[in-house]
């Protein structure tokens, strides 16, 4: 039994050695495939043709085709052996790092010039009826088709084609971001004081310019505040106490080198309630408020990659009316049923959004927060587009949207318009920096005026284009602009 086995053994091991001796050559990988030479799958061809990715720079990731190729080269089949089988591990192996190659680009680069998103179907469309069969079928896996959107990021330029509107409010952005008028005129005295006693204040040339005119003598009797100067309307000057407390607070955010929750809890919550309230602080009859929703997604149905996400929203408090209408609104169609919004966050699901905010550490890559913000504004102009799609007659989409960008102690206004299926981020409009107390000045002043333009001029226009209320009707109800 033993002498039977022992020859078993060594008439295996000659058809081995005969096998190996008659192994092609390396250059023969080319030839025509056969069951033992089989074809590389399409994925793994795809991921040569489009070059290199951050998945093939890895030195971790270089030896894979080596290896590929190694497992190609199996002996004759056998009963034992499933070649088939092979080639479905092959195929999957390479559609796993085709898959990786992907996520790691929508991860780690800023969005590019062409993005994708899903084709979405008319206003109160029902669902497609493979989701009607199975009420499993979660409303944001019902696309399918995608539909090409171009999002680009350019520095502002007056001479390129830029809505008048939009050029308004640069122009006043770039007034705040010199310091011009931001002190209000109430608070004048108090910051002269700080000129005096706080060295924070002394080490900066305050100019008078810093400071909103004085009102006509003898003033002009009002209980609106409609004749108050510019900067008295947009709402209080922070006090100098406040003002030194967020100086502190972001030079040690910056010393310390602290992450972005850092600087959003230390810096940029406090800097936005000099503005706006945030938004568990409302009460009856207050409009804007701004939310933190670092946590908010964009609905697949909008954009894609739909993981951007930004870090504040200011969002508006609907009167009775229009919360009715957007109530309305979201029963008739199956996206609205899951927001007002483009992002299903809990907050944001009945509140519109206005602005959106992206923050970075001192540390963070402008030209990423940047892109976040693009992709997450473009999602936002399909929503409205189809808002608006909805109703006869069709009135136009805003001229621009307006953003901020953080990146630690700076603060940058930005704004993006679509024309056809073209969205542009305007950039390159500093409004003020937390490194210095007249910077924070600009900051309030910059952001209570946007607060401002959202009430007055924004919502004004969602409720007839959107919730195709009639203004007087909106004025009656207790939320007049």
């Amino acid at each position: 039994m033993a002498s039977k086995h022992m020859a078993d053994v060594s008439h295996l091991q000659l058809k081995v050695r005969h096998w190996l001796a008659n192994l092609p050559p390396p250059s023969s990988s080319s030839a025509s495939p056969t069951l033992d030479n089989p074809p590389r799958d399409d994925t793994s061809c795809k991921s040569e043709r489009d070059g290199p990715s951050h998945v093939s720079t890895h030195p971790g990731t270089q030896t894979r085709r080596p290896v590929k190729r190694r497992r190609l080269l199996t002996p004759p089949r056998t009963a034992g052996m499933s070649t088939p089988s092979a080639k479905h591990s092959l195929s999957r192996a390479a559609s796993s790092l085709s898959n990786a190659t992907s996520s790691a680009q929508d991860n780690d680069q800023t969005p590019k010039r062409i993005k994708t998103a899903p084709v979405l179907g008319p206003f109160g469309a029902p669902p497609p009826p493979s989701s009607r069969r199975s009420g499993s079928v979660s409303p944001k896996k019902q696309a399918r088709n995608t539909t090409t959107t171009s999002i680009q990021c350019r520095q502002y330029d007056v001479t390129q084609n830029i809505p008048a509107a939009l050029k308004k409010i640069w122009r006043d952005m770039s007034g705040y971001g010199k310091g011009i008028g931001v002190v209000g005129f109430e608070a004048k005295a108090a910051v002269e004081d700080a000129m005096e006693s706080q060295p924070r204040f002394q080490q900066e040339i305050i100019h008078d310019f810093v400071f909103e005119p004085a009102p006509p003598t003898p003033p002009i009797p009002t209980t609106t505040g409609r004749d108050a100067g510019p900067r008295t309307k947009l709402g209080p000057t922070p006090t100098v106490d406040d003002v030194l407390r967020i100086f502190e607070d972001a030079s040690m955010c910056y010393n310390k080198a602290l992450d972005e929750p850092s600087w959003n809890q230390a810096v940029h919550s406090p800097v936005l309630s000099m503005a706006t309230k945030p938004i568990w602080r409302l009460r009856p009859g207050d409009v804007v408020a701004h939310v933190p929703c670092t946590t908010a997604s964009i609905m697949p149905v909008y954009a894609e990659p739909r993981g951007r996400k930004v870090d504040y929203c200011m969002c508006i408090q609907p009167d009775p009316l229009s919360a009715a209408a957007i109530r309305a609104i979201r029963d008739q169609d199956v996206w609205t049923n899951l927001s007002i919004n483009h992002t299903e966050f809990n907050a944001l699901q009945d509140m519109p959004i206005a602005v959106s905010i992206e923050t970075k550490p001192q540390s963070g890559d402008e030209a990423d927060a940047q892109g976040q913000l693009a992709v997450w504004q473009a999602a936002q102009w399909r929503l409205l587009e189809r808002l608006v799609g909805r109703n006869e007659p069709k009135m136009p989409l805003p001229d621009f949207l307006p953003g901020i960008v953080v990146i630690g102690h700076a603060w940058h206004f930005v704004a993006s318009t679509k024309q056809d299926a073209d969205v542009t981020l305007w950039t390159g409009q500093t409004i003020g920096s937390t490194d210095h107390v007249i910077g924070i000045y600009q900051i309030a002043c910059a952001l209570q005026y946007l607060a401002r333009w959202v009430e007055e001029t924004y919502w004004p226009w969602y409720k007839g284009a959107v919730l195709q209320l009639p203004a007087q009707a909106t004025q009656e109800d207790g939320h007049g602009s």
